[in-house]
């Protein structure tokens, strides 16, 4: 020891490696997982910590939805704090805290967006939780904020359906033409039943292009008239008297009745979407407008439709698994969901439902059904059932970006997350 101090050359050597030693073995700190992991992810100090797929019930009547609740280590890094965002409102009603926990490290492997590819580690399956947590990832490294954005994902191929798994997913916003899937939803299953109510002329009016338009075409047309056979609701230029109005506003209300009664727990999806062509109505007028001014469940006026991604999700659920309305019914729908995501005309409209969303990034062999929303002041949002074609992988993924930002024309936030959700949730679907 008395060489070792008079020699500072000496000395100097056995402090290094004596600290470095420190540094390597302490498994407690994150140096170790510095030195020895990720260099792309892990010097950002990211931990995911993840429930082994621990299922429950919602008592809240979604009985089809459980949901896996993993808890995020809080990253070093101010760029990535958005991780210790807490998922969705969580609420415990919804989910249960695992404590068979185990740890997945985020690997140097990207894909050609720059994702980070999620490593399953034990032969144990990649939670929902854990490809919401590596989504964040995503968006954060291309700058992505996500304030305004709300995602849920359902794996429609989980033992025991449905894994479910969401971000701020009990946050309403407004879903633009995602509303016209609810107005489907509603139409189908009053045509089919055997008890139609006053309206059911207007109910059996409907076409099967009608219903094609609404959904394939987004068309505001098509769409004002199945939510006036529905609701047994005419719009007009001209206000309605007080009494004619209360009347009027009552059966619109109808339809949010009727989402109630089969467990969605807070929606509204009584407003039409504008503008009208074939009414020559461009915006909110008459009636309509006298809607948009009454005081409802004590928000302020103007009213606007409003959902949440997990009510969307709980809705494609429905339509997946033939529930409320048949099987045969729900695949109707679907087919009028359908898009050729791969196809260079569609492509080619300045206003489609691929460029910029999910089906911009997709393998050219995925089926995906979708509908999109899109203003310029509230962004994009897209609801969809995607299938691989062995359909090993099938999952709903429901997206609300709402802000102005999405809306610009080189956004690339939903094309960014369906293409790293699809990669994970193939993987998952290996090891199921």
């Amino acid at each position: 020891m008395r060489r070792l101090i008079a020699s500072p050359k000496l000395f100097l050597t056995f402090s290094f490696f004596y600290f470095f030693a420190l540094l390597v073995f302490d498994y407690k700190t994150s140096y170790f997982n510095i030195f020895f992991y990720s260099p792309k992810v892990m010097q950002e100090g990211i931990e995911l910590e993840s429930s082994a797929n621990e299922k429950t019930t919602n008592p809240n009547g979604t009985d089809h939805l459980a949901r896996e609740r993993q808890t995020p280590r809080h990253s070093r890094s101010d760029r990535l704090s958005l991780l210790s965002i807490t998922k969705a409102n969580d609420s415990p009603a919804f989910f249960e805290q695992s404590t068979d926990n185990f740890y997945a490290k985020i690997n140097s492997l990207l894909l050609p967006s720059r994702s980070p590819n999620l490593v399953v580690q034990d032969n144990k399956v990649i939670s929902l939780q854990q490809i919401l947590d590596g989504v964040l990832l995503v968006l954060a490294s291309e700058d992505i904020p996500v304030e305004n954005i709300s995602i849920s994902l359902t794996d429609l191929n989980s033992e025991k359906c449905c894994n479910y798994s969401g971000f701020q997913d009990k946050q309403k916003r407004y879903p633009a033409s995602l509303v016209k899937l609810f107005w489907a939803f509603m139409l189908k299953d009053l045509q089919d039943s055997s008890s139609l109510h006053n309206n059911s002329e207007s109910l059996m009016n409907i076409t099967i292009e009608d219903e094609r338009k609404m959904l394939y075409e987004s068309d505001n047309n098509s769409a004002s008239k199945i939510l006036d056979a529905i609701s047994g609701t005419t719009s007009s230029k001209t206000p309605l008297s007080e009494s004619e109005f209360l009347n009027w506003a009552k059966k619109r209300m109808s339809v949010n009745e009727y989402f109630y009664k089969e467990g969605y727990s807070d929606v509204n999806v009584t407003q039409k979407t504008f503008p009208i062509p074939s009414l020559e109505i461009y915006e909110p007028i008459g009636p309509d407008l006298q809607f948009r001014e009454v005081l409802i469940d004590a928000q302020e006026p103007p009213q606007r439709n409003y959902l949440t991604s997990f009510d969307v999700s709980k809705l494609l659920l429905n339509l997946s698994e033939g529930t409320i309305i048949s099987q045969e019914v729900s695949s109707q729908i679907k087919q009028n969901l359908l898009q050729d995501h791969t196809s260079v005309e569609i492509r080619s409209n300045p206003y489609n439902p691929i460029v910029g969303f999910f089906g911009e990034r997709l393998p050219e062999d995925a089926r995906v059904f979708t509908k999109i929303g899109f203003t310029e002041s509230d962004g994009r949002q897209e609801a969809a059932i995607i299938e691989s074609h062995d359909q090993q992988t099938r999952f709903i993924l429901v997206v609300f970006a709402n802000d102005p930002i999405f809306s610009q024309k080189d956004s690339a936030a939903l094309p960014l997350i369906a293409e790293f959700v699809y990669s994970q949730m193939n993987l998952r679907s290996m090891t199921n």
